[in-house]
């Protein structure tokens, strides 16, 4: 990755505590540079997102990663209030989640999701993803400057 993502953020919002650490290795271990942040349910991303304030030094995440299936405030419930959110639209948000099912995929894609990604097996297929994800949307990708 470019040095000038050190100051990135990944917002992970996942409730599954083993699931959440075992993507934060993969990120460590990908040697993602910038800082991840961890969201336990969609109701507590959705407090944290708004609470961020565009032109006072604190500036929105650089990517989401997005459970689907969460108790309470879904994923398709959070990506939906993301993608209607003027201030929060542009962020990329891929949702990172077990479901292979078409219609998951639809409809998340429908609701805005910029990409849709099963969960990987093993540490070493999660680090594999997490570089390739880095790459994609800090290295080639183009994206908004929110700061």
């Amino acid at each position: 990755m470019s040095a000038g993502n050190a100051e990135r953020e990944i917002l992970l919002i996942e409730d599954n505590r083993t699931d959440a650490r075992v993507i934060v290795n993969a990120l460590q271990t990908a040697n993602v540079i910038g800082t991840i942040n961890h969201c336990y349910s969609g109701e507590e991303a959705i407090e944290y997102l708004m609470n961020r304030s565009v032109g006072h030094g604190i500036v929105q995440p650089a990517m989401i990663l997005l459970d689907l299936s969460m108790p309470g405030l879904a994923g398709l419930d959070v990506l939906k209030v993301v993608k209607t959110t003027a201030k929060l639209r542009s962020i990329p948000v891929v949702m990172l989640t077990t479901s292979d099912e078409p219609s998951d995929v639809n409809a998340c894609f429908a609701a805005g999701a910029n990409s849709y990604i099963k969960k990987p097996v093993g540490i070493a297929r999660y680090a594999q993803v997490a570089e390739g994800l880095a790459s994609y949307w800090f290295d080639l990708s183009k994206i908004p400057e929110l700061a």
